[in-house]
This record gives structure tokens, sequence and C-alpha cells, in this order.
């Protein structure tokens, strides 16, 4: 009762502590070195397929640049990998396969052997291929040998034995026939062979009746040939084993012990030797039959052992319109039998013979024969049509439709089965309209969609960037369509916060420059001018910074020979020449004077020119006219050139220079205060010049000891940041301070860590997500 009332226990408190998991498991998100996969997510339903590409330099362990995964029960269909772009992937050899260790992919400068099958033979006798960048090469070719035969001839009366059918067999192949019951080879034989040279198969045998009238001669019986003595003896829970000239060899079954000699005998006079029995050797309990037994059916054993009987089954002969060998009452597991078919009939699969297996007490394939005039299903490259319940075909026509990306050659789809052939195919070929591959995207991948080589007009497939990506235009996915042949135009996917190379600047060079194509976010990079150059401001060196994917302005280097800007002459304007700060050495501009003013000398243009960093003397104009008393007026809009000196904005640059005013534009990270252009008046004066506001912020974590210590954090007008709070051990959960900046100046939320515990509540709400539980922490101050 004790035992029974455990036992019901344990039936009730098993599932909850032992039992697996019936429903489908989840996936975790993919390990993948040198790539990325979309869509990006922590735990994957079952089912849920997701794609991956590798980055630049890397390339993936199948065909493709892209592949997708499915998750299956909590594993993923293949484990996604990325390798080097200079390995190789195995080839694809039609007719042949390389030989080797398999390896999923092969390191550059690797070589692999290629053995053709059976019937062909290597181009160029060229049986070695090397990984070179990438892909094999040379790729060995394997073509139809010359000397190769076709299938063995069909012999009435006989199959050809231990050899599986197929059409081609290289030279030097040897097949054996054997006659089926009731029948003997001319000369005796049991068995002939015959062998293929140089394209053609020696004569095959012939295979008569075994029954022949005539007296017999007394003789003393001679052992010989098996096939003298007709069907072999049965053994009841025994098979053949071994099969020899003039013997067969016997084993008993599992459970069953030999009684006598393995191996009997053939005899001149037809008969044959003692035949061996088998003895059982194990018992059996039959459970049901035992009330105090729990009843779980008959249970076997062996001699002296607890065994419950798994013994593989024979197999029954074969019922076949047709004949097979060798022809037995009963056939142990693992034991093949070859079978030919009766005129008007053939097997039901390709050949006029074929073999089959017993496993386990039932024959594979199974041995049929249909009528002859039924077609085998056709072999259309890239195309489909519908099948039957059979699986082989009457006479009649079935219709062919084509795969994707490929159309019926000449617009034929049909074919029709014809005395057991068809007697026309349909061919599918790669449509003119087809576009191959989508374009591979920097920092993308395509999703929803497997890989393939081909894609059918109108066909559409999606990008997805990779995580801190978005698309340009801000849109998460991107669709292209197949036109024509052509791809429409591919997405460009644009880092969220990183920046890429930092600019190249004009006689500087960066200092320990890393040689990436993107810089994270607060990114520090620092510049240096050139031997014989200095900075603006005497700066020996200048840093810029990436702040939310934009570099701040660079420095500028001066010339230490550069002339500034040429010097103002009263009544005189410089001709040809664009407004610039600096000039190099040996520079030449030209003055001119204005209308009613000439140059001593009488001269109406002259040149100075940049010396080590000096323009020479310039020239003077003086009023053509007599002198007198200026009148006065009012200042009107004049060109540039008689103002001098551009104004200087900080932090800003002229961005346009117009005849009669300069045009100004702040850094990043500032903002135009007052109007962008500045106008020049007759009386020398500019208008009003704009300054440029500051509109980012900075948070040195260093200097601040309630938060945890990344350095200099950078933000632009308007931005939220959260910044780590250092944690106090009298806490559960870490906490963080919000950072805000406006107008150049920052803001930040105090940490709750920094607040004694008395004065502080906590509230919660708890989201179940997964079977996960996610706390979220408010910090309440208390009145």
């Amino acid at each position: 009762m004790c035992i029974r009332y455990l036992g019901f226990v344990l039936l009730i408190w098993a599932p909850g502590r032992l039992r697996a998991q019936d429903a489908a498991q989840s996936c975790r998100a993919p390990s993948l070195d040198g790539g990325f996969f979309a869509p990006k997510q922590e735990v994957y339903s079952h089912e849920s397929k997701l794609s991956y590409t590798c980055n630049d330099g890397r390339k993936l362990t199948v065909r493709g640049w892209w592949a997708t995964v499915t998750c299956d029960n909590g594993k993923w269909s293949h484990q996604p990998q990325c390798i080097d772009a200079n390995d190789c992937i195995p080839p694809n050899v039609p007719d042949g396969k390389y030989v080797g260790t398999q390896k999923e992919w092969f390191t550059g400068g690797e070589r692999i052997r290629i053995k053709c099958d059976k019937g062909f033979e290597l181009r160029n006798q060229t049986a070695t291929a090397r990984c070179i960048n990438g892909t094999w090469f040379p790729v060995p070719t394997c073509e139809k040998s010359l000397h190769t035969c076709g299938e063995p001839p069909k012999v009435p009366h006989a199959v050809i034995i231990h050899e599986e059918y197929q059409e081609l067999f290289p030279v030097d192949s040897e097949v054996q026939y054997e006659c089926e019951d009731g029948y003997t080879m001319e000369g005796g034989d049991a068995m002939k062979s015959i062998i293929c040279i140089s394209g053609t198969w020696t004569d095959g045998p012939t295979c008569r009746s075994s029954t022949s009238s005539g007296s017999e001669r007394d003789f003393e019986p001679q052992k010989t040939t098996i096939n003298i003595c007709g069907k072999p003896p049965n053994v009841p829970n025994g098979d053949i084993v071994g099969i020899g000239t003039m013997f067969l060899k016997y084993q008993c079954n599992s459970f069953y012990s030999l009684v006598g000699e393995e191996n009997v005998e053939c005899y001149s006079n037809g008969k044959w030797s003692d035949v061996p029995t088998c003895k059982v050797t194990y018992c059996s309990v039959d459970t049901d039959a035992r009330h105090e037994l729990v009843s779980v059916g008959v249970k076997y054993m062996k001699h002296g052992v607890l065994h419950a009987q798994s013994a593989a089954q024979p197999c029954s002969p074969p019922k076949l319109e047709g004949y097979f060998v060798p022809d037995q009452e009963s056939y142990s597991h693992e034991t093949s039998l070859s079978y030919a078919c009766n005129d008007g009939r053939k097997p039901a699969t390709e050949g006029w013979w074929a073999t089959s297996t017993c496993e386990n007490g039932v024959w594979s394939p199974k041995p049929q024969c249909i009528d002859e005039n039924l077609c085998f299903p056709p072999n259309i490259p890239h195309a489909i049509y519908k099948g039957t319940q059979s699986g082989w075909y009457d006479k009649g026509t079935i219709r062919v439709k084509c795969d994707k990306g490929y159309e019926l050659k000449n617009q034929a789809a049909t074919a029709k089965c014809e005395n057991g052939t068809w007697s026309f195919l349909p061919m599918c070929e790669k449509s003119l309209h087809t576009c191959g591959e989508p374009p591979k995207v920097p920092h993308a991948v395509i999703i929803y969609q497997e890989y393939q080589e081909l894609f059918p007009v109108d066909s559409e497939v999606q990008y997805g960037c990779k995580d801190g990506y978005i698309m340009e235009g801000g849109d998460a996915m991107k669709s292209i369509i197949c036109m024509s042949g052509n791809w429409t135009d591919v997405p460009t996917c644009k880092s969220l916060h990183t920046c890429g190379k930092p600019p190249k600047v004009p006689h500087a060079v960066i200092i320990h420059e890393e040689h990436q194509e993107q810089f994270p976010v607060d990114s520090k990079v620092q510049y240096q001018c050139e031997d014989g150059y200095t900075m603006e401001g005497g700066d020996a060196m200048k840093s810029i910074i990436c702040i939310s994917g934009t570099w701040t302005d660079g420095p500028t280097c001066k010339s230490l020979h550069t002339c500034g800007k040429p010097p103002k002459v009263p009544h005189a304007v410089i001709i040809d020449e664009e407004y610039q700060e600096l000039f190099p050495v040996n520079s030449e501009v030209q003055y001119q004077c204005e209308d009613g003013y000439t140059m001593e000398g009488g001269r109406t243009m002259k040149s100075i020119i940049c010396i080590s960093g000096t323009w020479t003397d310039g020239p003077t104009c003086r009023s053509s006219t007599s002198s007198g008393s200026e009148r006065d007026f009012e200042p009107q809009k004049t060109t540039i050139n008689i103002c001098g000196k551009p104004p200087n904005v900080p932090n800003g640059d002229i961005v346009g220079i117009g005849t009669m005013f300069l045009k100004y534009q702040c850094n990043s990270f500032y903002s135009l205060v007052g109007e962008e252009k500045v106008e020049c008046y007759s009386n020398g004066k500019w208008s009003d010049v704009p300054t440029c506001k500051v509109t980012y912020c900075s948070v040195d974590t260093d200097a601040r000891h309630e938060l945890v210590s990344v350095g200099v954090k950078y933000m632009k007008h308007g931005e939220r940041r959260e910044l780590h709070c250092v944690k106090n051990p009298k806490w559960w959960f870490a906490h963080s301070s919000v950072a805000t900046c406006s107008d150049g100046i920052v803001t930040l939320t105090k940490c709750c860590n920094w607040y004694d515990k008395q004065t502080v509540s906590l509230t919660s709400e708890s989201i179940c997500l997964h079977v996960h539980f996610t706390f979220i922490w408010n910090c309440l101050l208390k009145n």
C-alpha cells in the first residue's frame, strides 16, 4: 500500500520537477564574430527567422553574401559564422567530389583533390585545386569518359547481383550475372561476369532450363558448384550468411545456437550435405498473463540474462512479377537481393534490374514491377510539375512550370509519355528579365528572404540596417525591385551616433591615427601642423570630438612664411584676386586706383609681392583734381574692398563673398545671433556683425564624485543623456542621473543614492515579459 501511495505522489510531483518541457523552446541571440544580423533581439520565438551577413573582409560559410537561420525548438537551423574573405567554402563539382577531410571551409593556400564519379574522368588530368583569394583555382572538371560503358545488357532469366543500378560504368568495371531458380548457365557456372573494355561490354551468359532428359550414370557423388543442388536448404531460425562456389554458410538468429556444421556442401548427385538446426537459447515472460506483474507485454531473456526482445526481424521473400536472387524462404536483417521483372514489366526504379535490402522485417526500397509503358517522373532542371499518387505516369501529358527566374524555351510547356519514355521534355532557361542576387549594402542585410542566385522580374526584397544604423530618410526598412533585369536603387545605412573618418586638414597630421572607418561617440582626435606651419591661435595641437555623429571643427595650419591680407591702400582696389586670409610666399597682387585718382609716376596699376612673410611696399593714389573740402553725404552701400579687413566672428566662418557683402555661418554646435550678411558702406564701415552662440554642453564625469567615471560626455542642444550613478551599498539597484543640454548649459538630476535612506520612498512597477520580471524603480522625495 505504501509503495502504491508513494508512486501516486511521485506521479503528482514529477511533472513539476522532472518532466521535460513540452512547449517549443525559444532561441537566444546567436554569437556572430565579424558580422551582424537583423532583427536584433535577445530572444527569438520558435520558428522565428533572422537574416545575417558579414562585415567587410569576411564572408559566410554558405553560398551568398547573406543567409537566414530559423529557430527550431531552442536551436538554430545552423550556426551563423563569418570567415576570412580569402578562405574558401567547399566547391560544387558536377559529377565529382573532393576527397580528404570534410571541412566547413578551407584557409587561403590550402589544396584539395578532386575525384570524379564512376564513368567520368578529369579534363586535362587536373586533379587538384588551390584556394586563392577566396576562390578555387583551377576548378577541376569531370567529363564523361570515352571508354565508359552504359548499363549492362539484359539477359533473359538472369539478374545482376551485388551491384546497384547505374547508367554509366567506368572502364574495367565488372558485373556478375546469376540465373533465376530453375535455370543454369551454359558450362555449368553458378555465376558469370562481364567486363567493360573500351566502352563495350564483353559477351554475357545464357541461362537455360535446368531440366533435361536422358539416363544418368551411376557414380560416386563429388562436391560441385551449389547451382547443381537447386534451392538452398531452409534452416528454421537461421540464415545464409555466406555463399561459396560449392557451399553455403549458415548462422542462427539471435537467441538461437547452431547444432551441426555451419557449412552445407553441394554434391554432384544434386543433394546437400547434412543441414544444421538452430536450438532456442532464450526464455519469454508474458506479463499480460500474470496478474501479479505490471502489464508490459512479452519480455524476452537470453540464458541467464534479463533482456527485452529487440532483435531485428527477418524478411519474407517479396511478392514480385519477376524473379530474384538469392531465392530463399527467409532473409536476415541487412541482407540484400537483386531482382528483375518478367517480359512486359520493369522495376519501379531506373534500370532493368534493381536491388533491395531487408531492414528489420521490411524491404527497402520495396521490390516492385510495373507496366513497362509507364514513365518515371522526368528530371527537368529548374521546373516543377504535378505528381501522381503512384509516383509514375501513364500514357498522356504533364504540364511543366518553371522555377522563379526561369522561363520555358520556345513556350513549350507539356511533356508526353509514350511507350515508357518521354517523347518530349520542356526546357527551362534563365529569363532575360531575371535579376541576379541583390547588391550588398554596407551595414545592411536582406530580411525575410532566403538566399537565391536568381530573382524573377518584379521580385521585391527588403533591406534592414544593423543595430546602431538607420536608413537615409529615417525608414526602418527599404525595398528594391527587379525591373527588366536590373535592381532599383539600393538604400544607404547611416550611423546613428558614430562618426566617419576625421576630416583631412591641409598641412596637418593626426597624432596616433587609428586606421578605422567608424569612430564611436565622444572619440577625440588630435591634429598637429607639419614643419614650417603653425596653428592659428598659437596652439601646438588641437583636438576634434565626435558628437552625435558629427566632428567638431578642425584647426587651420598657417605657413610660417605666409603673408596675411594685403594692406589697404586708400582709394585703391585689388583686381583679379579672390578674397583670402592667407597668401603663400611669392604671391603677387595688383592694385588699381579708383576713378579720379592716379598712382605716383602716372601708372595705372602696381603689384606687391609676399617675401618671407612680408608684403613689399604698396602704391599711393592721389586725387587727379584740385584739392578742396569734402561735401557731407549719406553713407551708401559699396564694394567690400572699401571697408578693409572683414570682421572676425568667433566660432564662425565666411561662407560667401559678394560684391558688397560678406555671408557668415557658425561652426557645428553654435547658432547665429544677428544677420548672416554683413554689408560695406562708403564711409568704410561694416554693418552690424553677428555673433555665434554655443549650442552644446559637456559633462566631466571625472570631476563629479556621485557619477561613474567615464570621461567627458558631449551633448547637442536639447539632448538628454543618462549617466550612471555610483552605487550605494545600502541599495539593491543602481541609479542614473539625467543630463539635459540647453543653450550651452547642462543640468543634471540628482542621484537617489546620495539621499538619506529615510528621506526616500520606493514605488515599483513589474512587467512580465518572456517569463522574466523587470522592476522599474522611481525615486520619490518625501516631504
